[in-house]
Parts: C-alpha cells; sequence; structure tokens
C-alpha cells in the first residue's frame, strides 16, 4: 500500500508541488485565519470579562463584610434600626392575624392568642456586630412566617 502510495506522489508530485494553487486558495486561507483570531479574540475578550466581573463581585463582598465588621459605633445603630423595623412589621402581622379572630370559635381563639402572644415575647439578643443582626432578622422573620400560616389557616376555614 505504501508503494502505491508513494507512486501516486512521485507521478502528480509536479501537479501538488511545483504549480501555484488554485484562483482564490489563497484569500480563502486568508480569511479562515481571520475568522479563527477573531473566534480567539472574543473567546478572550468574554473570559476576561467573567473574570473581571467576579473579581468585582468579590471584591465587593469583602468590602462591604469588612465595613459591617470595623463599623464605628454604627452597629448599635443599625442593629437598633433593623430590631426596630422588624418588630414593627411582627407587630402587623399581629394585628392582621387578630382581625380575623372574632370569626374562629372560642377554643380556636384562645389557642392561637396564645400562640401570638407566644410569637410576641421579646428574645433578647446581645448587641454587638453583624451577625447578631443576622441572627435577629432570621428570628423575625420566621415569627412573621408563622404569623401568615396561622392567617392562611385562619383564612381557609372561614
Amino acid at each position: 500500500m505504501n508503494d502505491m502510495l508513494e507512486k501516486k506522489i512521485r507521478e502528480h508530485a509536479e501537479a501538488v508541488f511545483g504549480s501555484e494553487p488554485a484562483a482564490g486558495h489563497r484569500e480563502r486561507f486568508a480569511g479562515k485565519l481571520a475568522a479563527r483570531r477573531k473566534r480567539r479574540t472574543t473567546l478572550l475578550r468574554r473570559i476576561t470579562a467573567c473574570v473581571t466581573a467576579a473579581a468585582a463581585i468579590v471584591a465587593a463582598v469583602f468590602l462591604l463584610k469588612t465595613g459591617f465588621e470595623y463599623g464605628d459605633g454604627q452597629d448599635e445603630e443599625s442593629f437598633d434600626d433593623v430590631r426596630n423595623y422588624y418588630a414593627m412589621l411582627l407587630e402587623d402581622e399581629i394585628e392582621s392575624t387578630e382581625q380575623l379572630l372574632p370569626a374562629l370559635d372560642n377554643g380556636y381563639r384562645e389557642d392561637i392568642r396564645r400562640d401570638i402572644a407566644s410569637i410576641r415575647a421579646e428574645t433578647a439578643f446581645a448587641e454587638y456586630g453583624e451577625r447578631n443582626e443576622i441572627l435577629l432578622v432570621r428570628v423575625y422573620s420566621s415569627k412573621i412566617e408563622a404569623l401568615q400560616h396561622i392567617r392562611n389557616i385562619i383564612s381557609e376555614h372561614l
């Protein structure tokens, strides 16, 4: 088989290696090279944009986190603001739930009032750092969700 291939190459060597390529061959080849360079450049730009965006996100998270941790007395104020805001939201949910109570039977009404009283009970939070703000938000959010769930159940049974 190799002998046959070698014989064919020798017979057509003049046509393959000695002559000029077909018309337009160089232009097509240059076009293919340009398209490959363009794809590579586009890919590199996309990778650079993704890496830059990821770096910006990491930097923003790092700067925001360190800004909260090393504030100059503003942590106490922000903690109080967050606590007051969520306490207001909790009271709104309690009022909305209590407005539905008169339509219930006395036994259910008293059970729900006891549940509301336990939800309303203030949880003591030490006032330092970002971690406690997160804990505060989670506790108040779970209380608000519990009240919304109670209100939904009451609404379904009315």
